[in-house]
């Protein structure tokens, strides 16, 4: 899969929309690993607020990291906000196949046209 792929599957399911107007904490969080999906808390914010704020450091793998036009991400990853994520969805990610090539903070996001890390913050 090639990062523009990626990115679209990452943003046509939801997976990057973090803002919307309720006033409402986030929802919890699904993760799946092998053939066993467990449900996780994601962070209480409002559903508002950004997933990845301003400044946001990347994990130990280089996923989350906060990223626009003018702060990039390191060589072999990508900004989702190059392909239209709204602001405060906007972070580093690379295509995977396992959550434990993302790192801490993050998991591997799995469909049918391909898979991303994506940090648990911006997991709905």
């Amino acid at each position: 899969m090639n990062n523009s792929s990626l990115v679209v599957v990452l943003m046509t399911t939801g997976i990057v929309g973090c803002a919307s107007a309720a006033e409402e904490p986030s929802p919890r969080a699904t993760k799946t690993t092998g053939a066993t999906a467990t449900t996780e808390p994601a962070e209480d914010r409002p559903s508002d607020a950004p997933c990845v704020p301003e400044g946001t450091k990347a994990n130990d793998k280089g996923v989350g990291a906060y990223c626009d036009g003018q702060t990039r991400c390191p060589s072999g990853s990508i900004c989702t906000g190059d392909f239209g994520a709204s602001k405060g969805a906007q972070f580093c990610t690379f295509a995977c196949s396992s959550d434990a090539e993302c790192g801490a903070g993050a998991t591997c996001f799995k469909e049918a046209r391909g898979s991303g890390c994506v940090p648990v913050a911006c997991q709905k």
